[in-house]
């Protein structure tokens, strides 16, 4: 492992806030409807390897048991990534299980407009440079119309 590789490993849904979860939920499931995005999104939840190390796990590693997990690494550090339809399996967006509340719902806004991206374009994945950087911008500011879509009808509900 190098300085630049980021460590990450799927965890269990249950391991993972309800809130965290419910809000995640939430947001895809505007976001498929917004974007008319067919099918569903399968929602997958990881932690860091530095945010994984737990006692128990650093002392079974002592003891030589096997572990039940298996590091993945990526290049950089993220806190969602979309993988789109590979093998006929449905879209994922992988998400940080230690993500905060007040930032999952642009997260996931973000990795919903990648998975448009793909279903509309077929070159997608080919796309680098300046072109790349725009496809982020775009999942950035429909990111941010989304969490102040949530924002409003939440303020709109706590007048009530």
């Amino acid at each position: 492992m190098t300085d630049e590789t980021f460590e990450y490993t799927l965890v269990d849904p249950f391991e993972v806030s309800y809130d965290l979860r419910r809000l995640a939920r939430e947001t895809v499931e505007f976001c498929i409807k917004d974007l008319g995005l067919t099918g569903e999104i399968e929602l997958r939840w990881f932690r860091s390897r530095a945010n994984h190390e737990t006692p128990e796990r650093l002392r079974a590693i002592r003891e030589g048991r096997k572990l039940p997990w298996v590091y993945d690494t990526y290049p950089t550090p993220f806190s969602g990534m979309c993988r789109t339809q590979q093998g006929g399996y449905p879209p994922r967006i992988l998400l940080d299980a230690d993500a905060r509340l007040d930032s999952i719902r642009r997260i996931v806004a973000h990795e919903c407009v990648h998975v448009w991206q793909y279903q509309n374009n077929p070159f997608y994945g080919l796309y680098a440079g300046e072109a790349a950087k725009r496809l982020e911008n775009d999942a950035e500011e429909y990111a941010k119309q989304v969490v102040e879509v949530f924002d409003q009808h939440e303020k709109a509900n706590a007048r009530r």
